[in-house]
Parts: structure tokens; C-alpha cells; sequence
């Protein structure tokens, strides 16, 4: 799971393997999705966005590079659109 935005870059897990509690997520459509309570990490986009000021608008993109069980390997690149907030910014759990 690596992130991008503007001219920066890093990575939040590298060659992780992770259980995914089966008993708290939902599978539709080739996504899963956790259930309440289920939190691998927390960001903290205040550091990650440092220098970044009120009103800063700027793209973000998120690649995850992921296989589950005995699946081939899958990689979905997210991307949004962000706006900086005075005094901080939401914390993704992932």
C-alpha cells in the first residue's frame, strides 16, 4: 500500500501479511469490506500533508497491491481529490 501526491511519495505497509477477521467483512462485487470495529492502522494525514495550508487543493492516489487466500494478486489505485481544512484533517483507518 503506497501512496503519491504531488511531488511526494512513501509507503504505508511493504510485503505485509495480514488475517482478516472473516467473521467481520462483507464481500460484494470483488471488494471487501470490514465491519464496525475492525481497524488494521490509523493515518495521520497531518504529517504525511505537512506544509499544506487551508484551502490547498491537491490529488491524491492510493495503490494497493493485494492478494487474498490463494487469489492472484490484484492492484487498485484510488485517487481523490483533497482539500486542506484549518486545524486537520481526517484520519483514514485502513
Amino acid at each position: 500500500m503506497k501512496y503519491e501526491w504531488e511531488n511526494n511519495a512513501g509507503m504505508f505497509l511493504e510485503g505485509e501479511s495480514l488475517e482478516l477477521p472473516v467473521a467481520n467483512y462483507v464481500a460484494q462485487n470483488g471488494w471487501y469490506w470490514l465491519g464496525e470495529g475492525v481497524d488494521f492502522f490509523n493515518v495521520n494525514f497531518e504529517k504525511i500533508f505537512e506544509g499544506k495550508k487551508p484551502g490547498d487543493e491537491f490529488l491524491f492516489r492510493l495503490t494497493l497491491i493485494y492478494s487474498l487466500d490463494d487469489e492472484p494478486e490484484n492492484t487498485q489505485v484510488l485517487e481523490y481529490n483533497v482539500t486542506a481544512l484549518k486545524g486537520k484533517y481526517e484520519h483514514l483507518l485502513f
